[in-house]
């Protein structure tokens, strides 16, 4: 019950699972998997990437996977990359790079089930109680068949769900609102 808790939760942005990566680019290549740059592989939401060229670290802008696919289908240009996005687990930049460049990704990543028994990660420190009842909630409904105490436990649940949401995104927002031209 707790692994089935922690997966219905793991790709759900909080503070706890926000982090950065960083990784090099290969001459010549445009297209990266997990095998490349293992954040990919728990990539939940990405929030910015920089490149460093010649020391000084600039941001990429996102755009479609169509815009990228758009600029390779003629003569590919060769640069330090200034766009990116993602497609089917797999990072492209443009243009395609003409040098190892360093990128550091900034973005919320699932954590997964701790690897054994008595180790932990976020999801049994700070959304322990989360879990738990979620946890509780499933074997009240599918194994014990006690239903208002499900209920009961679902309420709770929502309770500390809303605090912790709470909690991210006031962690996350800067309590000023700004209108951006789009």
């Amino acid at each position: 019950a707790i692994t089935s808790a922690i997966a219905f939760y793991d790709t759900r942005r909080f503070w706890f699972n926000e982090t950065e990566a960083t990784f090099n680019t290969v001459s010549g290549t445009d297209v990266y998997t997990a095998s490349d740059a293992a954040f990919i592989s728990t990539l939940i939401e990405d929030d910015s990437l920089t490149v460093t060229v010649s020391g000084k670290k600039s941001p990429l802008h996102k755009v479609t996977f169509g815009d990228i696919q758009a600029e390779r289908i003629d003569a590919v240009p060769a640069g330090p990359p200034a766009r990116y996005a993602f497609y089917r687990q797999r990072l492209y930049v443009a243009p395609v790079p003409n040098a190892v460049y360093a990128l550091i990704v900034f973005h919320a990543a699932a954590l997964g089930v701790p690897g054994a028994d008595g180790s932990s990660n976020a999801w049994t420190t700070e959304a322990e109680e989360l879990i738990r009842l979620h946890a509780k909630v499933d074997l009240f409904e599918n194994v014990i068949r006690d239903y208002p105490e499900a209920d009961r436990m679902r309420a709770r649940e929502a309770d500390v769900l809303a605090r912790l949401s709470a909690l991210s995104n006031r962690r996350a927002s800067s309590g000023v609102i700004r209108a951006e031209y789009m």
